[in-house]
């Protein structure tokens, strides 16, 4: 399967706005995949879920794989330090249009290329 950037990006964009904490409680909210798709309504379940599993190697969010005897799904608790700071790199629509037309011509790079190239963008903004 084909990993989608731009579904990467909203899902990433989305967890950062519903991950967080119980009330009143230091335990993490647990976001299922049909949470996230229900942000997300124009993706597939299927994308979701791949996007949602390549995060959790990438280690740019926590959570697991659960597995019952009818189904199994992935549960998301938490955006990581490495998630937040490509989140960062990737939020702005400029940077990110910017970002994906420099990859273009590479057809697919990886999350850490890609995290790279919106670093760069960003540096040449800034003049560094």
């Amino acid at each position: 399967m084909k990993l989608n950037y731009d579904c990467v990006r909203d899902t990433l964009l989305v967890l950062e706005e519903i991950t967080g904490f119980h009330p009143g409680t230091q335990v993490f909210r647990k976001i299922s995949l049909d949470d996230i798709h229900e942000h997300l309504p124009d993706y597939t379940m299927d994308d979701i879920a791949y996007t949602v599993c390549e995060l959790l190697d990438a280690a740019y969010i926590e959570g697991n794989y659960v597995s019952g005897i009818r189904s199994s799904t992935y549960i998301v608790s938490n955006i990581t330090w490495a998630g937040h700071e490509f989140l960062k790199n990737i939020a702005s629509e400029s940077i990110w249009k910017e970002s994906l037309e420099a990859i273009r011509p590479l057809g697919s790079v990886s999350l850490s290329i890609l995290a790279q190239v919106a670093s760069a963008a960003i540096m040449r903004r800034l003049g560094i």
